[in-house]
């Protein structure tokens, strides 16, 4: 009799204790369910590191008795005292146990949830060994991952790429039709402008690697979603505003492409006077401590002189 009660009671320890065989998730399979069940991003290393330090990732696993002749069930380990009940619909989640060990673990999910509701990650004492303080798991692979899959699975979002891809190569990163100004004419501008003439060549020479001196450039989206526009590539994030007046510049973007630069050229020197040249990346990476433009033949012109003296007579 004695000898049968042994056997008894490792069958049940083999049977209860050791995982039964049933879904083994993996980490980016557990973000998609995760994702469904509306948890939060910022928790999924949590819940990750719960699950695999509880169950192993395993749906089937069964483990007890624990306190009170409870048993813990599924991947988040569900646990029979307080939570379901064995048998029947019942505990605080209204369920019955044997509905956490299917491969479908959504259920699951939402009773956890109100465990976290009321307990936090500690009611699990494999969260408390494996994961408070420790290093979480990595799943940005994951989330990389999830977001190629969603694209690639869905026609027309990829056929919306496409077109918005072939659109800011053709409308935005490639230069409008507008005007392209000389090195002369651009200086000429800049004189009207009140520019000083030392530095004159410093500024063609923005224009010219900022803009290729084309007046209706538009470039981006940059920082913020932001766009440059004109000659000068005046930027919306913080000197002009898309479709309405605004910006430190208190002007529409818009306005900057046209073939009249001397407002750009007023809002230039805004950004210039807070600035600096080391607003424009273009003049950084070309233009700082190279040579400049050599704009002694465009001064030396007497019709530039005259026409730009009628200029600032009228």
């Amino acid at each position: 009799m004695r000898g049968t009660l042994v056997i008894i009671f490792v069958l049940m320890i083999l049977t209860v204790h050791s995982p039964v065989k049933g879904k083994i998730f993996g980490r980016c399979e557990i973000i998609k369910e995760l994702q469904k069940a509306k948890i939060s991003r910022s928790f999924f290393s949590n819940w990750i590191c719960l699950m695999e330090s509880e169950s192993g990732m395993n749906t089937a696993l069964m483990t007890g008795p624990k306190t009170a002749s409870s048993y813990s069930y599924g991947i988040l380990q569900i646990n029979s005292n307080k939570w379901c009940a064995r048998g029947r619909t019942g505990g605080n989640c209204n369920k019955r146990c044997e509905d956490f060990l299917n491969d479908d673990i959504q259920d699951d999910i939402v009773c956890a949830k109100k465990i976290v509701y009321q307990d936090g990650f500690k009611a699990w004492d494999g969260w408390m060994k494996k994961c408070k303080n420790k290093p979480l798991p990595d799943i940005s692979n994951c989330i990389r991952r999830r977001r190629m899959v969603e694209i690639e699975t869905d026609p027309i979002l990829m056929i919306g790429l496409w077109i918005v891809f072939i659109l800011m190569i053709v409308t935005v990163h490639s230069p409008v039709e507008g005007k392209i100004y000389t090195q002369c004419e651009a200086a000429r501008q800049l004189v009207i402008a009140r520019i000083s003439r030392s530095f004159i060549s410093n500024w063609v020479c923005l224009m010219k690697y900022e803009s290729g001196m084309n007046t209706h450039l538009v470039t981006g989206p940059k920082r913020g979603s932001s766009y440059s526009y004109g000659i000068l590539q005046i930027n919306s994030a913080e000197w002009c505003t898309r479709g309405h007046r605004g910006g430190n510049c208190d002007k529409r973007c818009e306005d900057y492409l046209s073939d009249d630069i001397q407002e750009d050229i007023v809002c230039a020197k805004k950004i210039f006077d807070q600035h600096g040249f080391k607003a424009w990346d273009g003049w950084v990476k070309n233009c700082k401590n190279k040579p400049l433009p050599n704009l002694a033949h465009c001064f030396r012109r007497k019709r530039m002189a005259i026409e730009v003296e009628t200029e600032l007579i009228l």
